[in-house]
């Protein structure tokens, strides 16, 4: 009897005990640290290394410091106290196991069971006496269910012996800057310098191909149709003379107003290739170097429409352009008043109008390219225009814009479109006039949206065992 009580009677006193002691103290955590200084004694100027061992409980893991933050959180060492040493180069640690994520498919760096963390310091010159390096190592530790945040704390001592009086004090080295311990491997600072000191030939290159990818940017699409009908219409009041127009600018206002609206338009795009260009050219102060650098960027991306430029001239000159080549005009204004609604809403997002809401969008988007449709398929006649036989080509064309308009309007009714029209239609919802139309609001509670706290969205996603869709980018 007294063995049958006596399991119950542990529990109780575990219960109490806990309940009077409080939780476990900083050793008690998933993750136990220890820290050691090699060499324990050294003179000014010597290096010495801090070794901080990482005890992993067993079914546990956390995540390296070079694992792509996108499933976990990478670890850190961050320093409380240094005692004036002086840390040279980047945390150095053991060789994690890569793992494929099922959730977030993507492939992450994981430690298990015990991982070494060094950091190599110098001894300044005018450094004496007992130095204390104390700090805390970051991880987030997970198991196959759940995940917490621990930040075991560790701490060593390092004995300084003090400097010969004869000997003269060495001046002390500046410290360097602070650097992200995920670039462990000194990767990054090493490929910054390769990029500052490229031949001029690699540097050209660099700028051809960040304006050749510009150009396949969502932003420049806009610009196609509008070059071609500004450069058709030039081509009819100048008899198919439109080189000089294409070559330079000559002067004239309506081709540099089109240009500036390219550089409006497409800055969204332009601007992240822009800055790493500048950033590589800057390396060195070379102004020239910048200025050669971002003229052949210019010219790679002019290139293409220089050449749409000259086109309409050629398309003229062929026999029976004149009935085909107005319905291309006409069509490509509809592609303009729809390109107009995105830059409309650029501005509706930045100042916060809220007139540009997704329906509104979507409705006013659905009614351009119906519109556009009724007019190849010859339900609407312009002025002027004769009741002629639709050819195959235009009828063709009529069908596929009907179909761009009824695939658009799928999403005035909550489905779900591709990447690249979400891309362009506004993020928020008109809620009062979903609701007439019989709906509940878009991006009601289905979703949770964390703002400007990329750990606490992790954290709730991982609670919730939902995917976490990040958005970096802005208004473009």
């Amino acid at each position: 009897m007294v063995l049958l009580m006596l399991p119950p009677l542990l529990s109780c006193v575990t219960l109490v005990g806990s309940l009077l002691l409080g939780p476990p103290g900083p050793g008690g955590g998933l993750v136990q640290v220890q820290a050691s200084v090699s060499p324990a004694e050294a003179a000014p100027g010597d290096t010495v290394t801090l070794t901080v061992t990482a005890t992993i409980q067993d079914g546990y893991h956390f995540y390296a410091p070079d694992s792509p933050p996108a499933a976990g959180t990478p670890a850190r060492l961050e320093f409380t106290e240094t005692g004036g040493l002086l840390p040279e180069g980047a945390p150095r640690f053991t060789e994690p196991e890569p793992r494929w994520d099922e959730i977030f498919e993507v492939t992450i760096r994981v430690h298990e069971g015990e991982v070494v963390f060094e950091q190599t310091f110098r001894v300044p010159a005018n450094a004496s006496g007992t130095i204390r390096l104390a700090g805390a190592l970051h991880v987030q530790v997970c198991d196959a269910q759940t995940c917490n945040m621990e930040d075991p704390a560790f701490a060593a001592e390092l004995q300084v012996a003090a400097a010969a009086e004869t000997a003269p004090a060495a001046p002390e080295p500046a410290a360097p800057a602070p650097q992200p311990a995920a670039a462990a491997d000194g990767a990054a600072p090493a490929r910054a310098a390769d990029l500052q000191t490229m031949p001029l030939g690699a540097f050209l290159l660099l700028a051809v191909f960040w304006g050749a990818v510009t150009l396949l940017m969502p932003c420049t699409y806009p610009m196609i149709p509008i070059t071609i009908s500004f450069f058709t219409k030039q081509a009819i009041a100048r008899q198919g003379r439109v080189l000089p127009l294409a070559l330079a600018k000559s002067g004239l206002s309506g081709v540099f107003l089109m240009g500036a609206t390219l550089v409006v338009t497409s800055f969204t795009c332009t601007a992240p290739f822009v800055g790493s260009l500048l950033s590589v050219g800057a390396g060195e102060g070379n102004i020239g170097r910048i200025a050669l650098g971002m003229g052949v960027f210019g010219l790679t991306m002019a290139a293409p429409f220089a050449l749409l430029a000259l086109l309409p001239g050629r398309l003229r000159r062929m026999p029976q352009a004149g009935e085909w080549m107005h319905a291309l005009k006409v069509y490509l204004g509809f592609v303009e008043l729809a390109a107009a609604l995105k830059f409309f809403s650029n501005a509706d997002l930045v100042w916060g109008w809220g007139i540009l809401s997704r329906e509104v969008f979507l409705t006013l988007a659905v009614g351009i390219f119906f519109a556009a449709a009724a007019f190849l398929f010859g339900w609407i006649r312009l002025e002027g225009e004769s009741e002629g036989r639709i050819g195959p080509v235009r009828m063709l064309g009529g069908v596929g814009t009907l179909l761009l308009s009824l695939y658009l309007g799928l999403g005035l009714f909550g489905f779900a479109l591709d990447d690249i029209s979400t891309a362009i239609i506004p993020n928020y919802s008109s809620e009062r006039l979903w609701g007439a139309r019989g709906g509940a609001a878009l991006g009601a509670a289905e979703h949770a949206i964390v703002k400007d706290d990329l750990e606490g969205a992790r954290r709730l996603a991982l609670d919730q065992r939902k995917l976490l869709l990040l958005n970096f980018t802005g208004y473009s």
